[in-house]
């Protein structure tokens, strides 16, 4: 198995780079790097380090620079959106060509912790309180290595995007001994009813934001593997071993939605439940399982009452049988989970939900649906007979 691992310079990607061999034992690795020139010669620090790391511990190493800001401003998307785009589209080209089974990401505890807050501020269904996407594996990190590194095995890693060529990486063999990293011991693999193993698809991010088809086109997968551990046990780690990192300034500056929460607000929360990043880690899975059996009974509803196109009548892209609708006790989730993907705004829901119900529940003939029209920026809804119909505009 060859798994090609993102490595910003960061603590966690760091982490996830020494800790590979043990996290998949008998795996070839390579890493990958993106400079997105968004911190000058910060950023080229951060890719001057981690070349050098991967030197010294001979694994092959990828490079790509990016014009982050003009894509940004090409395409009217936030910085932080363009770079989550160019990154995941190249992840992918990489997976496929030179080819990697797995991408594998340094994603934790908090960060998790952290989109499901984002994700309840912004207002979410119950596919937000996932977290993160692709984190139904909570997988547990097998006992340190105590084998120390070897020398220098790769010489040039020059020129973006370009391997040192040497083959599989030669990382030190593992073997267990007594004193696992703190918290570590006390992760389980913990696995979704809906996806029993450790991969997804890698379009998932998808789910933040992205709508990128290129990137939705993409057949790579990726694992996280560090999401049942935290950010204190990882640096308590890394400060044991004496392992360097980089630290992106950036951090510290709470422009960023996701920093504000990370700098001032989870600190009140640990004042309040110390291990409140696991609390919610644990909450996060019982979400997930919850989400899995509400999207067993969206399916099965839908299966009877929704057809798309080519199935769904002459032009439209949806239909949904009103009469099979009010019919289901909870029609409004059904309805929501069919009309999700298609920028609905929760206005719109709202006023259509509130008609709805008028028909159901008032007497025969006093409210009529057919006529009606709802509208979104790309789509139009139409009440028709028995029918919601949905158009592309």
């Amino acid at each position: 198995m060859r798994i090609l691992l993102a490595v910003s310079g960061g603590i966690d990607s760091m982490y996830l780079l020494h800790r590979a061999p043990e996290l998949f034992p008998g795996a070839s690795f390579a890493v990958a790097h993106c400079n997105f020139g968004l911190r000058g010669a910060e950023s080229d620090g951060d890719e001057a380090f981690v070349r050098a790391e991967c030197g010294k511990l001979g694994v092959d190493c990828y490079v790509e620079r990016f014009d982050t800001l003009g894509y940004a401003g090409e395409h009217g998307i936030s910085v932080e959106m363009a770079a989550r785009e160019l990154r995941y589209a190249w992840f992918s080209s990489l997976c496929q060509s030179p080819g990697f089974d797995a991408l594998a990401t340094a994603h934790n505890a908090n960060d998790n912790a952290e989109t499901l807050i984002l994700n309840l501020l912004r207002g979410t269904g119950t596919k937000g309180l996932r977290g993160i996407p692709g984190g139904s594996v909570a997988q547990s990190v097998p006992p340190e290595t105590s084998a120390s590194l070897r020398p220098p095995h790769c010489a040039t890693l020059a020129g973006p995007p370009r391997s040192c060529g040497h083959g599989r990486p030669q990382f030190p063999e593992t073997h267990s001994d007594s004193t696992p990293p703190p918290g570590i011991k006390a992760n389980t693999l913990v696995f979704s009813s809906l996806a029993n193993n450790l991969w997804e698809n890698l379009p998932e991010v998808e789910r933040q934001g992205v709508d990128n088809q290129e990137v939705r086109k993409s057949a790579a997968r990726v694992v996280r593997p560090l999401l049942g551990t935290t950010r204190e046990e990882i640096r308590a780690w890394m400060e044991k071993k004496g392992f360097e990192w980089r630290e992106d300034s950036t951090n510290a500056l709470d422009e960023a939605r996701r920093n504000k929460i990370r700098n001032r607000v989870f600190p009140v929360f640990a004042e309040i439940n110390p291990s409140f990043v696991k609390t919610l880690g644990a909450d996060i899975e019982r979400f997930r399982q919850t989400d899995d059996i509400a999207d067993d009974y969206y399916r099965q509803a839908a299966e009877r009452i929704v057809k798309k196109a080519p199935q769904a009548a002459a032009g439209a892209i949806l239909q949904i049988s009103v009469a099979g609708l009010l019919e289901l006790r909870h029609w409004r989730y059904v309805l929501w989970r069919a009309l999700e993907d298609y920028g609905v705004s929760a206005e719109t829901f709202d006023k259509l939900c509130t008609l709805l119900e008028r028909y159901r529940t008032e007497p025969l003939g006093t409210v009529t649906l057919s006529g009606k029209v709802f509208e979104s920026p790309a789509h139009i809804l139409r009440a028709r007979r028995k029918n919601l119909l949905l158009f592309n505009r």
